[in-house]
């Protein structure tokens, strides 16, 4: 369809090498009424003229891209009321799921994300120069669905994650040092020590892993509150593999460093489950009687081990506020009415610092372990409530420091 006023655009849009006798989409010469089908030049910002209905299906795997095909309308003033569009919605269980109304609405939050940043750099110092010029800015690009990138990949060689969390689901988080780094993993038990002494309380919680009547589905753990100052500053101090600190653990971190400057972070529900079967209680240096569990090393190039138990997760994410179908009641009473309580979920594994046999048997940790035959593996949560949207933050930045009249974007 068509409507009278100046056109926004006057590019051509030559039809199928079976049609190219056509005439050309040039809305400054005539009026035009079409059924447009496309492809390429469609979706790279082509403001169709007059358009008002719109059949969108296609799965973008850029935010550029997507951002792109929204051009489609253009500005509709006077007949806005008019424009329709019909978007692809898949039901959740289907194969290769697409769902556009979450994709634009993931990219929408990366736009105003990005403006909300641009917003902590305004203003201007007392003789009017700004207080920051863009040159100095880091861009600092959300991504807020985890197959939805901000732009291609070839156009993205010089960025690196700079925050990374997800709000609501329990993360593994198992990059340890090697085992033969005893030091680094006594440096760690010694830490995490003061964690493990805060969870001191006995609770009972139900797994939805099981069926009710199976008497596994519960399980006890050990269970403390501690503060997210006391949270971060632990996690700050950890040492982790050298493949795994600075591509993981470094974004992760900034992730709640910022959840608790802006208050979504208050505190933290430490969970140290204390399992019935293939688990033996030793004397932990620092702490005294404490159980020690056999958890696997992965084989190279993995550099972790196995992750956590699936009917101690629920449990976990339940406290940080993450709805689930099943009941439990000792996890609801853990949660915080305000939405700022994270969760840890902790064990003590056997891993000899000697070697050792690869599926690190506690049964081979003698009755007094040194710290550096132990690993405490931690797995966390943020609150449901961290991401506008629930769910997964990924900010990206740039490898190359800026320097004065250099443009921070350059390619290294």
């Amino acid at each position: 369809s068509t409507q009278p006023g100046k056109p926004r655009s006057t590019q051509g849009l030559l039809a199928d090498s079976g049609q190219r006798q056509q005439q050309n989409l040039d809305f400054d010469r005539n009026d035009v009424w079409r059924v447009l089908v496309g492809g390429a030049k469609l979706s790279r910002g082509f403001t169709v003229e007059g358009l008002t209905i719109s059949f969108y299906t296609r799965k973008a795997l850029q935010g550029d891209t997507l951002m792109q095909a929204g051009r489609w309308f253009g500005f509709r003033q006077g007949y806005r009321d008019l424009v329709r569009l019909f978007i692809r919605r898949d039901p959740d269980d289907a194969p290769k799921r697409v769902d556009l109304y979450e994709a634009f609405d993931g990219l929408m939050r990366d736009e105003v994300a990005l403006r909300t940043r641009l917003q902590d750099y305004e203003g201007f110092q007392d003789d009017g120069t700004p207080i920051l010029e863009p040159w100095q800015v880091p861009p600092i690009v959300s991504q807020h669905l985890p197959y939805l990138k901000p732009t291609g990949r070839t156009k993205m060689f010089n960025a690196v994650i700079n925050t990374l969390g997800e709000a609501g689901r329990l993360k593994d988080y198992y990059g340890l040092p090697p085992r033969k780094d005893a030091t680094g993993k006594a440096a760690n038990f010694v830490l995490m020590t003061s964690l493990l002494q805060n969870a001191s309380e006995k609770t009972t919680f139900t797994s939805s892993r099981r069926r009710p009547e199976d008497p596994a589905s519960s399980f006890e753990a050990l269970v403390g509150i501690i503060s997210a100052k006391e949270f971060l500053n632990a996690l700050s101090q950890l040492k982790w593999h050298p493949d795994y600190a600075d591509k993981v653990i470094a974004p992760t971190l900034r992730f709640y460093e910022k959840l608790v400057s802006n208050g979504k972070l208050q505190d933290v529900a430490l969970v140290w489950p204390q399992l019935t079967r293939f688990a033996e209680r030793r004397e932990l240096p620092g702490y005294g009687q404490g159980q020690v569990i056999t958890r696997n090393r992965r084989e190279w190039p993995r550099i972790d081990f196995v992750g956590s138990d699936s009917k101690h997760r629920d449990a976990v994410e339940r406290i940080a506020g993450t709805t689930k179908t099943s009941v439990d009641d000792a996890a609801d009473a853990l949660r915080d009415p305000h939405g700022t309580r994270g969760a840890l979920l902790l064990y003590v594994a056997s891993d000899p610092a000697d070697g050792g046999d690869r599926r690190c048997p506690a049964a081979d940790v003698p009755d007094r372990p040194d710290a550096s035959d132990l690993a405490v593996l931690i797995s966390m949560v943020a609150p449901a409530t961290a991401t506008p949207n629930g769910g997964p933050v990924v900010e990206w930045t740039v490898r190359r420091s800026s320097q004065r009249g250099v443009a921070v974007v350059d390619a290294p």
